[in-house]
């Protein structure tokens, strides 16, 4: 606040007439107006937070002792290796309005810059026969227990988000279907979003709420995918290990009550992965019901006629008395990995219509020719991302999602279709969906399916990571639609 100087000569010379009291009236206001101005001044030099549910941009300095543990975590900016900058491309996004340049506006404004996501947000969808962090070893394709050596946090290639690289000797291999050959002394590289650097005296962060930075030398769990195209690079999710005490990193869950119970659920999750168990499959599984038109359409999809290899279910059970289906052991990712291009934004780009819904019911049929199982999920729509299909499709609407696979009930005995690694959609599920209109039905769709939990978009049509979050699959959304329109 700038400081009014008021000498006493002057007061006595301006009470000597009526033009000094108006003077010394005029001073003692201009006093009043710039105390009463102080709070509002104050109040501009605060941060400046337009994070919302999905972040936002900071560039005021932090005036909390959150900055200060940000300054103690920055590393100096860094030219990227090739691989950090393969690494790069999976938190990269365009320049926009609302995701600027954080290096740029550094050097323009002197300031510091950067993202804050509020954090400690996880909408659970546990299961009754599956426990989470039975899902999440299953779901992994590379468990592992390590130390971290070093860490550098580095700029994407548009220099619009900030992503922590985490040097890892392994100690210790869980699970491993990456096809690299990882074992005791291999270092690996675990990427995290999030992170501080630091150019010149000012900070550049994305500082993600509960996330848990992975100091040097500390000893970690974590369940990863690899990154496209970067060998021996990968992300995940990541726990720091105290004796058998484990703690979630990055959102402060509680998946695992110990290192023992994460041995435990491993075990579990490989027994699993071969096609669930009967008490899991049996669960899941609808009565054997007559088709609607619509399912009688979505069941086309899904059909073969009956061969030798393809034989009819029903009458399988029906002669044997015993449960008949299919286990297929690995599922197929759709779409080709592209340095230029992530897998989430090709295929952002080649769904016509793009959805965050409820799943409100859903009911597994047999094709009409009794050869396979397909499972229908009637969808709320809660929010639309994206729609270039021809069907008129808006928040509040129902629409119906078909998925191969499932199960059925035939006087007691299981009809069954499983895909390892694909997880079934319940009712109450909140998921993303990439989808494509199915001919003959306006309201029927078939595509991806992402299950949403907090800030999270698990894939449940495969293992593969084709988003690190919902916040990058918006952004991938957004991308995708925004180069369509070049």
């Amino acid at each position: 606040m700038k400081k009014l100087s008021i000498k006493s000569e002057s007061i006595s010379a301006a009470l000597i007439s009526a033009a000094g009291i108006i003077e010394l009236a005029a001073l003692l206001a201009a006093v009043l107006v710039l105390s009463c101005a102080a709070p509002a001044n104050a109040m501009a030099g605060k941060p400046r937070d337009n994070s919302g549910l999905s972040g936002g941009v900071v560039k005021e300095k932090r005036q909390d002792p959150a900055r200060d543990r940000l300054r103690q975590e920055a590393t100096p900016l860094m030219k990227k290796n090739e691989r950090q900058r393969l690494e790069g491309i999976h938190y990269d996004d365009a320049v926009t309005n609302d995701r600027p340049d954080l290096l740029e506006e550094v050097k323009k404004t002197g300031r510091d810059a950067g993202w804050y996501s509020p954090g400690g947000l996880r909408m659970m969808n546990p299961s009754p026969v599956e426990p989470e962090g039975v899902k999440i070893a299953r779901r992994a394709r590379l468990i592992v227990i390590g130390a971290v050596t070093e860490a550098h946090s580095f700029l994407n290639e548009h220099n619009t988000f900030v992503f922590t690289e985490n040097n890892v000797e392994v100690q210790e291999v869980l699970k491993n279907e990456t096809g690299e050959e990882i074992s005791f002394g291999s270092h690996i590289f675990v990427t995290r979003p999030g992170g501080t650097i630091l150019v010149g005296d000012h900070l550049i962060y994305n500082d993600n709420g509960d996330q848990s930075p992975l100091a040097p030398t500390t000893q970690c769990l974590f369940f990863l995918e690899p990154l496209p195209d970067v060998t021996g690079a990968f992300c995940g999710r990541s726990y720091l290990v105290e004796g058998n005490l484990v703690k979630d990193a990055d959102h402060g869950g509680e998946d695992f009550e110990s290192l023992d119970q994460v041995r435990s659920q491993v075990g579990v999750a490989a027994r699993n992965a071969l096609g669930g168990t009967d008490d899991q499959v049996r669960a899941e599984a609808t009565p054997l019901a007559a088709k609607n038109d619509r399912q009688r359409i979505e069941g086309q999809i899904y059909d073969t006629p009956v061969t030798p290899d393809s034989p009819n279910m029903l009458e399988q059970v029906t002669k044997t008395g015993r449960d008949a289906g299919w286990f297929s052991p690995v599922s197929a990712t759709i779409g080709s990995p592209s340095v230029s291009e992530p897998v989430g934004v090709t295929l952002a780009r080649q769904s016509p219509l793009i959805v965050i819904g409820e799943i409100v019911d859903r009911h597994s049929l047999l094709s009409d020719h009794y050869t396979h199982v397909f499972t229908e999920s009637e969808v709320r729509v809660v929010e639309v991302l994206k729609n270039e299909s021809d069907s008129a499709v808006a928040v509040g609407s129902h629409i119906f999602l078909a998925r191969p696979g499932g199960a059925v009930v035939v006087d007691g005995h299981l009809i069954s279709d499983i895909t390892a690694g694909t997880r079934s959609l319940r009712k109450g599920d909140w998921c993303l969906l990439l989808l494509n209109a199915i001919p003959g039905d306006p309201n029927v769709f078939n595509g991806h399916s992402y299950i949403l939990d907090g800030s999270a978009a698990d894939n449940a049509d495969d293992s593969g990571a084709d988003f690190a979050s919902l916040g990058q699959a918006r952004q991938y959304i957004n991308r995708a639609i925004g180069g369509a329109k070049q």
